[in-house]
C-alpha cells in the first residue's frame, strides 16, 4: 500500500478509481485530505479547510466516498492546494 508523510505521520493512501481517472490514491482526515494523480508520486497534493475552503473541501470528500468524479471536480472547480508532497 502506498503512504505519504504529512505533519509527521505516515498516512495510508487508498486507491482510487478504475484507472481511467487523473487521481489513483487519497486519504481522507477531518481537517484534509491527500490526493495522487496518475503522473508520479510527486502529483501529490493537500487539500484542506484555508485552500481550497471548507465548502469545497468537505464537497471533495462527498465526491470521494461517492468514488468517481474527484479529477474532473479539481479540474473545475479547485484552483488551490494546502501543499505539494513529494
Amino acid at each position: 500500500m502506498d503512504s505519504v508523510r504529512y505533519q509527521g505521520e505516515t498516512i495510508a493512501l487508498q486507491p482510487y478509481g478504475n484507472g481511467a481517472t487523473g487521481v489513483t490514491a487519497f486519504a481522507v482526515r477531518d481537517d484534509f485530505i491527500i490526493v495522487r494523480f496518475k503522473n508520479s508520486a510527486r502529483d501529490t497534493y493537500v487539500y484542506d479547510r484555508e485552500k481550497p475552503g471548507p465548502e469545497q473541501l468537505e464537497r471533495m470528500k462527498w465526491i470521494l466516498r461517492k468514488g468517481s468524479g474527484l479529477t474532473t471536480y479539481i479540474n473545475r472547480h479547485v484552483r488551490d492546494y494546502a501543499e505539494r508532497l513529494g
